[in-house]
């Protein structure tokens, strides 16, 4: 019932009168006879099914699988009366149509018990809008209407969607006592042929969700048209490989797809430590994965560190540079021979190496620049661009690489030197913001005024 009274209030919202509900096309709104342009996704077969069995009775399911015509009037409550025509069978019914307000009482009827996957019809309804408009983020708050992320913009949706409803699907007892006490909940979750991570938290509005939508499985990395520069880093042996840039610009996407890439070259043990898992990485033929996720299969990211590196790895995979703990386990692991992928929050490679050292205090900087300039391979800082045609958006990518140049600059700390490094390498596979950002407007990937916005 949930999915059809969430569909009867979009139209009411808009001041139609008319739904079309048609299997393998979006839903259809009319307005005295002209139509209302709303985004929605093709009507599967089994919402459709769903659909059609949540307005009939039991009577009328007979009649509709015996191919007779069928029309009756449904009330649905405050939302209004509307008269219903049916035809063919329940697995041949091509469509619904509702139309509101003949003005006639309903006959008073008995259902059919609900099934139990329209519980969450509403929110299966808006996870579907979301995929269907490719969008990254979906963020859901008590009273609010959905609001959903694509291409970079935020675009509120008109249905709602009940936030308890999200809440009971998602959380166990123990994660909603947690957020009830005002800790947030991080948590990832298969979804059809997509993996959801899924953040919960309090505000001063009340409960909000933050969902971001992302492939089941990691992308190839040729898939993520990174440049060259930045695809040889999937290939080196051993070291420490950051993957930087603001939230939202693909850094976990990368570094899975770079893990899994360098599997399938080389082969070998991958442990990856996540907050949540976000991506299944595949092992290839001659390698093995262990993926495991903090809080549920390891205390937190420094026992996993210390217990990985007894567990024979190869490779490395670490969600997050967190606390000065985490990074010198990282960092003595990149020293003894391990290839470690990390993602770290930062705006480029510079800012990359001193966020890394300025997490200790003074007296100790200097020991981890040196164990930095000795262990680190290379930074990826990437940030997503609007594409010039306006849709989707591009990475755009600076790549820092090891030489004895940047080992020098970090021993030193006069990171702010680094850009210079970089622009004097090229020949040595580094490429800065600025030339990145410079070769993607004169070759058309992006406009010159996208280069000059802000971007995440």
């Amino acid at each position: 019932m949930a999915q059809v009274e969430s569909l009867l209030k979009m139209l009411r919202s808009q001041g139609g009168d008319l739904l079309r509900i048609t299997r393998g096309s979006p839903p259809e709104f009319t307005k005295n006879g002209a139509p209302i342009r709303l985004f929605f996704p093709t009507v599967s077969e089994g919402m459709h099914d769903r659909l059609v069995m949540a307005l009939l009775t039991p009577a009328q399911s007979r009649a509709v699988t015996q191919k007779q015509p069928i029309s009756f009037v449904y009330d649905a409550g405050e939302l209004g009366v509307y008269d219903v025509d049916m035809s063919a069978g329940l697995r041949g019914v091509s469509s619904v149509r509702l139309r509101r307000g003949s003005g006639a009482t309903p006959a008073p009827v008995v259902r059919d018990t609900v099934l139990p996957q329209q519980r969450t019809a509403d929110l299966d309804m808006l996870l579907a809008r979301a995929i269907e408009a490719k969008a990254s983020d979906v963020h859901l708050s008590t009273g609010a209407t959905p609001v959903i992320r694509v291409d970079g913009r935020l675009h509120r949706l008109g249905q709602s969607v009940s936030i308890d409803e999200a809440i009971a699907k998602w959380l166990s007892p123990e994660q909603k006592n947690r957020v009830e006490s005002g800790q947030s909940v991080d948590i990832g979750i298969d979804y059809h042929d997509s993996r959801l991570r899924i953040n919960v938290y309090l505000h001063f509005g009340g409960t909000a969700i933050a969902v971001r939508i992302l492939p089941a499985a990691a992308p190839k990395l040729i898939s993520l048209q990174l440049p060259g520069e930045a695809m040889a880093l999937s290939t080196i042996g051993q070291g420490l490989v950051l993957v930087s840039g603001p939230t939202g610009s693909g850094k976990s996407t990368t570094v899975a797809a770079m893990a899994q890439e360098r599997l399938r070259i080389q082969g070998g043990l991958l442990i990856t430590l996540e907050d949540p898992i976000e991506f299944t990485i595949a092992s290839g033929r001659h390698g093995l994965v262990r993926q495991r996720q903090i809080g549920r299969d390891v205390r937190n990211f420094p026992t996993g560190l210390r217990d990985a590196l007894r567990e024979d790895p190869d490779v490395l995979v670490v969600g997050e540079m967190r606390d000065p703990e985490t990074i010198a386990l990282a960092l003595t692991a990149a020293e003894t021979g391990h290839l470690v992928y990390a993602t770290l929050h930062s705006r480029s490679a510079g800012a990359s190496v001193e966020r890394i050292v300025d997490t200790y205090p003074a007296g100790r900087q200097s020991q981890v620049r040196a164990q930095l300039a000795l262990s680190l391979r290379g930074v990826i800082c990437q940030q997503l661009v609007p594409r010039a045609t306006g849709k989707g958006r591009v990475p755009i990518v600076e790549v820092l690489r090891s030489t004895s140049a940047v080992q020098n600059v970090i021993r030193e700390g006069h990171t702010a030197k680094i850009t210079n490094v970089m622009d004097l390498g090229r020949a040595d596979g580094m490429v800065s913001m600025q030339t990145a950002i410079s070769n993607a407007v004169a070759n058309g990937t992006i406009s010159r005024d996208s280069a000059l916005k802000p971007t995440r």
